[in-house]
């Protein structure tokens, strides 16, 4: 089963909406709104409203980008979020419903700022520049993972 944020972003917001506050990761540490807005934050990053450096060396981001944009490669399980420390961040949203509401409307602008910068390589951390096409092989991976995470994917 697969994630489209592109094509079928209404079905993948309506999973989230169904998933509980109190639902347990069968992975990971994450509550469901800490997950939530993880996915706002990767958003965030494709959508050119912040520049991040890249944090590993460039032979590493090529290879990794080898393995999930252009490759079959999922996102491993127990991959630590660089700069995480294994640590919950601290909420940003009162509920998680807002959490899921602000990733919404992330996604919608991450669709206005590609229709308006069609040619931009916003930085992946981890793989270096991507563009729109690439972006959204990584969304679809990333939201997949953490929807396996919270056994959304029925």
């Amino acid at each position: 089963m697969t994630v489209d944020i592109h094509n079928k972003r209404k079905k993948a917001i309506d999973q989230l909406r169904s998933l509980s506050e109190s639902a347990k990761p069968v992975f990971g540490i994450m509550t469901p709104q800490h997950m939530i807005e993880h996915l706002g934050e990767t958003i965030i990053m494709s959508n050119g409203k912040v520049e991040l450096p890249l944090m590993v060396e460039e032979s590493n981001a090529r290879a990794t980008k080898e393995k999930i944009i252009d490759g079959e490669a999922p996102i491993p399980k127990g991959v630590v979020q660089p700069g995480s420390d294994r640590k919950l961040k601290e909420l940003r949203f009162k509920s998680l419903k807002e959490a899921i509401d602000k990733l919404e409307k992330g996604l919608e602008a991450f669709d206005d700022y590609f229709i308006n910068n069609p040619n931009s390589k916003p930085m992946h951390p981890i793989m270096g520049n991507l563009n729109h096409s690439e972006w959204i092989v990584f969304h679809n991976k990333h939201f997949k993972h953490h929807f396996e995470q919270f056994e959304l994917l029925k």
